[in-house]
Parts: structure tokens; sequence; C-alpha cells
């Protein structure tokens, strides 16, 4: 697999909708994003589909996101203002998506191109949250988001 920069913006852009749906500034019913998500994403590389599998990790204000390619990538700055979700490059947000419809399971992003993508909520096995919080090792994580990417694209993972 190759790198892919849309996938990780779509990361990014996870972050920030996890932060407008805490502080909304209109609909104070909005759900929290903050907390462990996924995405998949098939790509045509020339030869063949590769399907790329993502973790996201929102805390208040930083996003993180796993894959098999670059590992755990830390503390990329996000913000959500409105329905827009900015993401921190050099030390300056640029806005990066739309965030569609957020709940407690599920949300899209649409990016300025049209395309759209769906997070979904993790709900089982060691996420990234834990694993940076009670220190755990590498191996344990890789062994549950191995098994959540085998159910969800069905790769044998490495």
């Amino acid at each position: 697999m190759k790198f892919n920069l849309k996938l990780y913006c779509l990361f990014f852009l996870l972050i920030f909708a996890s932060f407008y749906s805490c502080k909304p500034e209109s609909d104070k019913t909005q759900v929290s994003l903050i907390g462990n998500w996924y995405f998949s994403e098939s790509n045509f590389n020339g030869e063949q589909d590769e399907t790329n599998y993502i973790e996201v990790y929102f805390s208040k204000d930083k996003l993180f996101t796993y894959d098999d390619m670059v590992g755990l990538v830390q503390e990329y700055d996000y913000k959500i203002s409105k329905d827009s979700l900015y993401l921190g490059f050099d030390e300056k947000l640029k806005y990066d998506s739309k965030l569609i419809n957020p709940t407690k399971k599920l949300f899209k992003l649409i990016y300025s191109n049209s395309d759209t993508i769906s997070v979904f909520k993790i709900d089982n096995g060691l996420t990234i949250e834990e694993k940076m919080r009670d220190s755990h090792p590498l191996i344990r994580y890789k062994a549950s988001f191995h098994s959540r990417k085998n159910i969800i694209i069905g790769s044998s993972g490495d």
C-alpha cells in the first residue's frame, strides 16, 4: 500500500467533526465525536483495487491516526466551526471538509472535490485511546487493529 494523503486528511476531518459535535453553535443536542473511529476506502492504483483501513482517535482538540503503512501518527490539531473541519498543518489550521449528520455511531465527511467518506465508531478491542492512556504494548493494539480490519475489509493484515 502506498501513502495516501487523502486518507490522512479524512482523519483530520474526523477530529474537527468531533470538536464541532461537542460544542455546536446552534444545536445543543449534537453528539460528541470524541472517541475512537474507523473508516476504509478503496483506491484503484492502476492495476488493482487497494482497500485502506484507518483508525482515528479524537481527543478534545487533537487527532491521532493509525494504519498499517505509517503506524501511529500523533497530535494533529483540529477545529470544527459550524459544519466545517479544519486541520493543523505547519501550525496553521486549514479547511479540510464538511461534517454531515453526526450520530453516536456514524458521521460523513464531504471534501471540496465532492468525495465522501463514512466514519464509524469503534466499540470493541483495544483502541488508540487506551493504548496511549494505559501504555499498552503496540503489539497488543495491532492485534486488535488487525482483528477489526479483517472483519471490515477481509484483509489478512501483516
